[in-house]
């Protein structure tokens, strides 16, 4: 492994997060984020397209692997491109927009009821 456990802080946009682990696979920098959930949920590709956006150098790809409960061995994972990559991110600054506009408009709606009072 290259890093693991790492928190980082990506200054524009402003976000934070943790990444499992980026190592080096087949020569290429790969982004490893590791799940106990259920299932591998689309959400993750937002997620990891996040983290990948934050780091330089960009990895080429990155895996999220679910790794099983306690007495099972089914182990499975999904494989991400730079374009899954690149599209999980654009995704997540929508996301973003979204989430930024609500804290507005609930800090005017807030503005406005203190008006009245």
């Amino acid at each position: 492994p290259y890093i693991t456990e790492v928190r980082f802080f990506c200054k524009e946009p402003c976000y934070t997060g943790c990444i499992d682990m980026l190592a080096f696979s087949d020569g290429k920098l790969t982004l490893f984020d590791w799940k106990t959930s259920k299932a591998i949920y689309e959400d993750y590709i937002i997620q990891v397209g996040a983290y990948a956006h934050a780091l330089e150098p960009k990895p080429w790809q990155a895996y999220i692997v679910k790794i099983p409960k306690e007495g099972s061995s089914e182990l499975s994972y999904l494989e991400l491109t730079s374009f899954d990559l690149a599209r999980g991110y654009s995704i997540f600054e929508k996301l973003l927009e979204i989430y930024k506009f609500k804290n507005e408009f609930a800090k005017a709606k807030l503005k406005e009821v203190k008006e009245v009072i």
